[in-house]
């Protein structure tokens, strides 16, 4: 079991894993966008996962 369960919050639906999330980033959905919009959602990531 993880310690810590985040989801993107992309407006998709998340598969249940055994347990809650603890936190929901609301991060955009980047399907179909383009390198640019999936390389801005894992800056986005890499940035809140830094502060760890």
């Amino acid at each position: 079991m993880p310690d810590l369960v985040i989801s993107m919050g992309c407006d998709a639906g998340c598969p249940y894993i055994g347990r809650d999330f603890d936190d929901n980033w609301h991060l955009p959905d980047p399907t179909g966008k383009g390198d640019a919009a999936f390389i801005q959602v894992m800056q986005a990531i890499e940035k809140k996962i830094s502060v760890f």
